[in-house]
């Protein structure tokens, strides 16, 4: 499956470590995730025990050091991952992907992105 939406397929070699908000495979909130260009790895509940909510304002951080992403929800407690593979030595970027389940049209407002690589 598709570590965004499970109706899209991926993309061969692309690799992910994220945040993932998805009604068709039942989050209720922030979900992180890492996939490695073969393998889907979810963490367990909602990173720092948030629900998400229409029309609320989130701060999304994913901090990667070394073999270790660290994600935090409004500046809450850390979900840790460990990456594997080519996900170690590969360049970062930031990303944005919204698909709807149904076809209306829906709002999503993208403030900003700050990026650091040392």
């Amino acid at each position: 499956g598709n570590p965004i939406d499970a109706d899209v397929n991926n993309v061969a070699g692309h690799r992910h470590a994220g945040f993932r908000f998805s009604t068709v495979a039942g989050d209720t909130g922030w979900r992180a995730f890492t996939w490695d260009g073969t393998t889907q790895t979810v963490a367990a509940g909602n990173v720092s025990s948030v629900t998400v909510a229409a029309s609320t304002i989130y701060d999304l951080e994913v901090d990667i050091q070394g073999t270790t992403a660290s994600f935090r929800v409004n500046g809450g407690a850390a979900t840790t991952m460990t990456l594997t593979g080519a996900m170690v030595t590969v360049d970062c970027g930031a990303h944005v992907r919204i698909f709807t389940q149904e076809a209306v049209a829906k709002a999503f407002d993208f403030g900003r992105v700050y990026e650091e690589r040392d």
